[in-house]
């Protein structure tokens, strides 16, 4: 076990070494991730008394992977013979969880919280296109010069209008009765 990691260890797993290569090869026969197939693949060559040390490790990943996807396609085959196979992702959003379950009044208030905060963003950006960009920036976590660089803007520029942009807001807050955190 500690001999295979330690050649698990000094492998080569970047994006185009050879077992990834092969790893996505056999991925697309199949139609899985890669890096799953991979993965499966090292878990299975980690199980005691599956180490072949007179192998190397690329070949013996790729002879798991391979076994693998011809695991698949026969469970495939048979599943195709026996009826209609439905993909489990397709049945789980079929079949409602506790979760999912909806209360129709949580929903429409939702909504309407949703529509109450859209509208107040509509009236913070006053339909400037630049400050538009501004709350989107500010909504995706952008800070300082990325924002700078996303609206085309110098340092100068950006604070007048990071100013104008709070000035706003705290009228807005004030006059809706909202509180800053």
């Amino acid at each position: 076990m500690q001999t295979f990691r330690r050649r698990l260890c000094k492998l080569d797993l970047s994006p185009g070494a050879p077992v990834r290569q092969n790893a996505r090869m056999l991925a697309a026969k199949c139609g899985i991730d890669a890096a799953e197939l991979l993965h499966i693949a090292i878990c299975r060559a980690a199980k005691p008394g599956a180490a072949r040390p007179d192998i190397d490790l690329v070949p013996y990943l790729t002879m798991l992977m391979r076994s693998i996807v011809s695991g698949i396609a026969k469970a495939r085959r048979r599943a195709a013979e026996y009826g209609v196979a439905v993909p489990l992702q397709y049945v789980s959003e079929q079949v409602p969880s506790c979760r999912s379950i909806l209360d129709p009044v949580r929903e429409i208030q939702r909504d309407q919280e949703r529509n109450y905060f859209e509208s107040l963003l509509g009236e913070l950006h006053g339909g400037d296109p630049l400050m538009v960009k501004l709350v989107d920036a500010i909504g995706m976590n952008m800070r300082g010069t990325r924002i700078e660089k996303e609206l085309e803007l110098d340092t100068t520029e950006l604070a007048s209008l990071r100013r104008r942009l709070k000035r706003n807001a705290f009228k807005l807050a004030a006059r809706e009765g909202l509180q800053f955190l």
